[in-house]
């Protein structure tokens, strides 16, 4: 639907945001596209998610990385400008969900009725309106700190911000690949053993995890700042700045909360993990604006830290 939506939009939507008129085309050409990549990549997560229930963590790597590989080979072979960028994106979720259905196969069982029973709807609508709940925050912490800086600063902070962003959430990204393993491990406890089991495990996990990632952050944080501008350029050295800051806050997050976000999503209990992210993005919006006027583009992401 947003597909079909973002058309007429698309315009309006590249006027607000005072981009130059020499990549309105590519502006527009984006945000068309950008909400069939979405269905796409939410596709490829839901048929990861057959694989990841079931603890078939290897079969899921080679889905993964068969493809990227395919990404990869069609960007070397077509792709030349930012249309071509976009169809090549669509081919890889694509690609991932066909790899993810055939390795999943002897999970899968189609019978009737197709639509599940009323129970089960209850049941997971409410968990996952919590999940949404949450996936909404963390949304408004990091796109609605572009739009403001947008609206603040000139657009080429857009893009400053946009590389540290990019940047530090991939380095984010390596421990909250242990997510799904630890999740699933931590909920088959719970199901097989009960809640105490589940506290202890929890112990046992903490215990090595927040070391491991205050330890990796540091280093992190460390050479971060150097990284970016010798792989951009000394123009991009706010982007390296952007994302140190931006990865002083993640290790501590991630650090002190990744267990417990686990833990509570577990035994079913994933409106705690709401009510700690809401209340994290209520003081960001307060702080982001104060800041930005005083400090520019790293008043914006010191808030998002904070």
């Amino acid at each position: 639907a947003l597909t079909f939506v973002m058309v007429p939009l698309a315009p309006a939507i590249v006027s607000l945001l005072d981009v130059p008129t020499g990549l309105e085309g590519e502006a527009k050409l984006v945000l068309h596209w950008v909400p069939a990549l979405a269905a796409l990549a939410l596709l490829g997560e839901a048929t990861s998610a057959l694989l990841v229930g079931h603890s078939r963590f290897k079969a899921l790597a080679a889905s993964t990385w068969i493809s990227a590989v395919a990404f990869a080979l069609a960007v070397i072979g077509f792709v030349e400008d930012l249309e071509a960028l976009m169809a090549a994106s669509a081919w890889r979720f694509a690609v991932l969900v066909v790899a993810n259905l055939v390795l999943a196969s002897r999970h899968v069982s189609i019978g009737w009725p197709l639509v599940p029973s009323w129970a089960t709807v209850r049941e997971v609508g409410r968990y996952s309106s919590w999940m949404q709940l949450s996936a909404l925050t963390g949304f408004a912490n990091t796109q609605l700190d572009a739009l403001i800086i947008a609206g603040f600063l000139p657009v080429r902070y857009v893009g400053i911000y946009q590389i540290g962003l990019q940047v530090a959430s991939a380095v984010r990204s390596l421990p909250l690949y242990a997510f799904a393993p630890l999740l699933t491990r931590l909920t088959t406890i719970f199901g097989l053993a009960g809640r105490e089991e589940a506290v202890h495990e929890f112990g046992r996990l903490e215990r090595r995890w927040l070391p491991a990632v205050l330890a990796y952050g540091a280093v992190g944080i460390a050479a971060i700042g150097f990284s970016v501008p010798i792989w951009l350029g000394d123009r991009y050295a706010l982007s390296g700045v952007v994302a140190a800051v931006l990865l002083a806050g993640y290790t501590v997050h991630v650090g002190l909360t990744g267990m417990r976000t686990c833990y509570v999503r577990a035994i079913g209990r994933p409106g705690l993990e709401t009510r700690c992210s809401a209340a994290w993005t209520v003081v960001n919006i307060a702080l982001t604006i104060p800041l930005l006027l005083l400090f520019g583009v790293v008043g914006v992401v010191a808030a998002t830290a904070l």
